[in-house]
C-alpha cells in the first residue's frame, strides 16, 4: 500500500467516525420544536396547543447578538501609519461586506443556524462569476479583427452569436461573452455537508479531520479537470 492509498483510507475512516446520530436527532428536535410541529403525544378532544418557547428564544437571541456585532458601521477597523489610509481600507471593506456580500443576511443565517443546530460552519471563498453578455454592431472588417483576436486570447471575450445586419455584410450584430472578474462569497455551509472529527475541540488546530460534501453537476467536473 503506497502513501495516496493509506491517505484515502485515513479520510474515509475519518468519515465514517464523524457521524453522530445522537447529534442529528438532536437537530432534528430542535427544528421541530422551533417550527412549532406536533409532539406527538397529542390525545383526541384534548388541548393541542404547541409552545414557541424555541422560536422565541433563539429569534431574540440573534436579534441581541447581532445588534452587539453591528453596533458600529465598521465590520473590521485597519490600522496602518498612515491614518487615511486605514480609514479607506475601514470604509471598502465594511461597505464590500454589508452591501456586496449581503453580511447582515449572512451573519443572521449564520447565527441562527449555530443556536438551532448547536454548529454551524461559515466559509469564505473566490468563485468565477458568470460572463458578462453585450450586444453591438460592428463593421465586417471589426468582425474578422475580434475573431482573429478570439483566435489568440481563448480566455478573453468570446463571439458567441453573430449575424449580418443586411445582404451586404458590410454590418454585423454580434453578441460577446466578456468575462468577468472572480468575486468573494460569504455563505453558510450546511451542516447536513460538513463534518469533522468528534473528539476536535478547535477546527482550526487540533482538527484532524474536516469535510464538506457538496452535490455537482457532470458540466461542472468537466469543467474543473475531472475525468466523468
Amino acid at each position: 500500500m503506497d502513501d495516496l492509498d493509506a491517505f484515502i483510507g485515513f479520510l474515509r475512516e475519518e468519515e465514517k467516525r464523524s457521524y453522530d446520530p445522537v447529534l442529528d436527532e438532536e437537530r432534528a428536535i430542535s427544528l421541530e420544536c422551533y417550527n412549532g410541529a406536533p409532539y406527538g403525544d397529542e390525545i383526541d378532544g384534548r388541548s393541542q396547543v404547541v409552545t414557541r418557547d424555541v422560536a422565541q428564544t433563539v429569534n431574540y437571541t440573534v436579534i441581541s447578538i447581532l445588534k452587539t456585532m453591528l453596533s458600529t458601521s465598521k465590520a473590521v477597523e485597519f490600522e496602518h501609519a498612515n491614518k487615511e489610509i486605514a480609514e479607506q481600507a475601514t470604509y471598502a471593506v465594511g461597505r464590500t461586506f454589508t452591501q456586496g456580500l449581503a453580511g447582515y443576511t449572512f451573519l443572521h443565517s449564520w447565527i441562527k443556524a449555530g443556536l438551532l443546530e448547536k454548529a454551524s460552519i461559515a466559509k469564505t471563498c473566490v468563485e468565477k462569476g458568470p460572463p458578462k453578455r453585450e450586444e453591438k454592431t460592428v463593421p465586417g472588417e471589426m468582425l474578422t479583427l475580434l475573431q482573429q483576436e478570439q483566435e489568440a486570447n481563448p480566455t478573453g471575450p468570446q463571439i458567441i452569436a453573430a449575424e449580418p445586419t443586411d445582404e451586404t455584410e458590410a454590418e454585423w450584430r454580434i453578441t460577446i461573452a466578456v468575462p468577468q472578474p472572480p468575486r468573494f462569497r460569504d455563505y453558510v455551509s450546511p451542516n447536513e455537508n460538513t463534518s469533522f472529527a468528534q473528539d476536535a475541540d478547535d477546527l482550526d488546530e487540533a482538527c484532524v479531520y474536516v469535510g464538506f460534501h457538496e452535490e455537482r453537476t457532470l458540466s461542472w467536473l468537466a469543467e474543473y479537470g475531472f475525468e466523468t
